[in-house]
């Protein structure tokens, strides 16, 4: 959502297409502080890795909730909530 609201004052923002550079060019565009987007690209991180993990145990991709990840799900819903998006 950050990056189409900000593509047309920052066209820069419309070239990465993974996650983590999305986030990495939000930053440099001003848009996302350093510390917010450091925290996100740990909890994308941890999010992708947890998902990478249950595939090649060939598990299904659920992930029994741990502090870790309840963090990174607050990181991430904390986001959300600063550019405008509420999720119930």
């Amino acid at each position: 959502a950050a990056v189409l609201q900000h593509a047309a004052a920052h066209p820069a923002l419309a070239e990465p297409r993974d996650t983590p550079a999305l986030l990495s060019a939000l930053r440099a565009a001003g848009v996302l502080a350093p510390d917010a987007t450091d925290s996100l690209l740990q909890s994308h991180a941890l999010m992708l890795g947890r998902g990478l993990d249950c595939t090649l145990d060939q598990r299904p991709r659920l992930v029994a909730p741990d502090a870790a990840l309840d963090a990174a799900r607050a990181v991430i819903s904390a986001a959300c909530r600063g550019q405008g998006l509420h999720f119930s």
